[in-house]
């Protein structure tokens, strides 16, 4: 357990109305997973919607949690964990290309936070891991130092892990926490990092036609150049929705939503199941490594 409990910012970006399922899943994954106690939800919604903005502004963290389409749950936070709720409203022209939106988004949701630590997550990212994990993420950061780690927050596809700038050694030890440490330094949004971090990168480009992967290419280098080092844990937060699945996903959930208010699309597992298993398997938890099946 971090004893500090410094502020978590967790940023959750969305763009289209049909979506929602996937950020509703989401939201309810994290209340029914989560136990870290000092949360910042940050809310960024970026296509103009005027529906998704006036349930985003509805909800409420302190009561259970409300559907998009009104209905009540029985999902609430855990007892003791505080959650502070922002909005971040971004307004864009129609034919603004998405992964603009998506990284101005970013940019604005960094000045806004309030929590020590940040993550950015779109909306096909998902909870699976029950229990304080995200003081074992900020254990690492601290081990490894605040100023120059990164932790991926959620876990990914399994090829991600095979890809060759995602090669990884040993499972390294920090007193408790199990992680990996990539070959290669990258950065994405989906890490945690503290905002000392964030500062010493500094500002972030936007992408553009010639290079749409400009703002993680040039952060990574940045990165590199500082010395700074990002590790997988062992036990990892979600699942990340490949667009080849992401319409079947929206589909099932908004059907088992209808018959169930309370359904959560992800199985939510327990932090030393994950745990033990990413010990037998030499390697950190990815997506496909449990049932994960659209049709269960």
């Amino acid at each position: 357990m971090n004893k500090s409990q410094d502020m978590v910012t967790i940023a959750i970006h969305t763009g289209k109305e049909e979506y929602v399922p996937l950020l509703q899943n989401l939201l309810k994954s994290f209340l029914l997973s989560n136990e870290y106690t000092n949360i910042e939800l940050m809310l960024v919604e970026s296509g103009s919607e005027a529906n998704v903005r006036a349930w985003l502004e509805a909800l409420d963290f302190d009561s259970n949690f409300v559907n998009f389409d009104g209905t009540a749950t029985s999902i609430k936070k855990a007892p003791g964990v505080s959650i502070k709720k922002t909005l971040l409203f971004n307004n864009f022209d129609s034919d603004f290309p998405w992964n603009l939106c998506y990284m101005q988004s970013l940019k604005d949701a960094i000045k806004k936070a309030s929590g020590d630590f940040f993550v950015y997550l779109a909306e096909d990212n998902q909870m699976t891991v029950s229990g304080d994990i995200i003081s074992e993420y900020i254990h690492l950061i601290d081990t490894f130092g605040r100023d120059k780690t990164i932790v991926h927050f959620c876990s990914q596809q399994g090829y991600k892990y095979r890809k060759e700038n995602n090669r990884f050694g040993d499972v390294i030890k920090a007193g408790h926490v199990l992680a990996y440490q990539p070959i290669n330094m990258k950065w994405c949004p989906f890490s945690l990092m503290h905002k000392d971090v964030l500062h010493r990168i500094g500002n972030i480009p936007l992408p553009d036609n010639e290079d749409p992967h400009k703002s993680i290419n040039v952060s990574s280098q940045r990165c590199r150049d500082m010395g700074f080092s990002r590790y997988y844990p062992a036990v990892s937060a979600g699942v990340w929705l490949p667009n080849s699945t992401r319409q079947s996903f929206i589909d099932l959930i908004s059907l088992k939503t209808i018959e169930n208010p309370d359904y959560v699309m992800i199985p939510i597992f327990e932090k030393d199941t994950v745990k033990k298993t990413a010990m037998t398997m030499k390697r950190p938890i990815s997506t496909d490594d449990f049932l994960r099946s659209i049709n269960e």
